[in-house]
Order: structure tokens, then sequence, then C-alpha cells
């Protein structure tokens, strides 16, 4: 996997939003307008390099056919409590909008209390998934569409996996599934049909 790199330009860019931010703390610095096109090409990079990148790093939504805007690159450690490690590869994944925006936010309960900021990136400081230093996550999705009908389903393997699914409230996800498919009888019966079928 090639490595993002900053370009001078990238790293003038954010000398310049730090130095803004520093006289108005209303600038913020990741959203300022000169890094978008940086923005731009790290959500580009994470989304064709890494293995995370194809789905979101929480609740692994596919993201085939989802729009860019649909796609939030997420700080692991949130930048508004973190930003030193702001620009930081391992703390930058991809998520979709429910679970950066609407769960995460800028949450840390999901750090250990043996957490250190000086040296953030090992797993054991983590009580979730960390999507980038975990090299293996042990929440599972099945994910199937089947006659119009779409259902999801979790299983965790660890307590990782575990804390990862009540974290980001997947449970809501596999609900919401369920019900749109109209409950679970019509599913039976969907089941029962292709085993005839077959």
């Amino acid at each position: 996997m090639p490595n993002f790199t900053f370009t001078a330009e990238n790293i003038s860019h954010i000398r310049t939003a730090i130095s803004e931010n520093k006289f108005d703390d209303k600038v913020k610095v990741w959203e300022h307008e000169l890094l978008k096109p940086m923005r731009r090409e790290l959500k580009q990079y994470i989304l064709s390099n890494r293995n995370d990148g194809i789905k979101c790093a929480y609740c692994l939504k596919d993201f085939y056919n989802e729009h860019n805007m649909n796609i939030d690159v997420e700080h692991i450690l949130p930048k508004s409590q973190y930003p030193e490690y702001t620009f930081t590869l391992k703390n930058l994944a991809v998520a979709c909008k429910r679970c950066n925006l609407l769960i995460k936010r800028n949450d840390v309960s999901f750090l250990n209390p043996n957490f250190i900021r000086k040296k953030p990136f090992n797993s054991k400081y983590y009580k979730i998934f960390h999507p980038v230093i975990d090299r293996k996550n042990h929440l599972s999705l099945l994910d199937v569409h089947f006659n119009g009908c779409h259902i999801i389903k979790y299983q965790t393997n660890s307590e990782k996996a575990n804390n990862t699914y009540i974290y980001f409230k997947l449970n809501e996800v596999e609900i919401e599934t369920l019900n749109n498919a109209q409950g679970i009888e019509q599913i039976i019966d969907l089941l029962h049909t292709y085993n005839l079928r077959n």
C-alpha cells in the first residue's frame, strides 16, 4: 500500500490554518478552506488504499454506490480534544454519518483509563476496535439483500467487537432493517420459498 505524502503545499496550508487558529479560535483548522483539496485527497487515499476504506470503520456499512458526501473522514481521537493528531494517518479512517456525527462525535469514553496521550496508537488503549491499528476486527457483518428485503446481522467474536457493537448501537441497525423488511415472518416465508426452489 502506498503511503500518503503531505506535499510542501499541504504543510504550508496546515501551518497557515494553525497560525490563524491561534489568533482566532473560531477558525477551525481541519475545516479551513485552504485544506479542502488535501481533505479530498486524504479521503480518496483512505477509500482507495486501505482495507478499511471500502466500508464504515465502525458499523462496516459498505460504501459501494454511496455518494462521497455521505462518507466522512473520521478522527478516531477527536480533533477538538487531540488537535496534535488531526493530520496523523493512524488517527484517520472513513465512517458513515450515523457513526461519526450521530453517535461518536467528540466522545472519548471508548478509551481505557491507562490511555497515554503522547503514545496513543496502541490497541490496548481502546475499548472498541481501532480501525487502523487493530489488525483484525472480530466484528462481522451479514448483509443480505433478498427479494427486495435488506437484513443486517452482526456477530461479535471478541470483547472489543462486542464493545464496538454496544458503543455504536448496532442492534438498532439490525432492528431497523428487520422493521423495513416488514418483520420476521416475511423473511421466513422468503427463505422457505427459496429453499423450495433449490
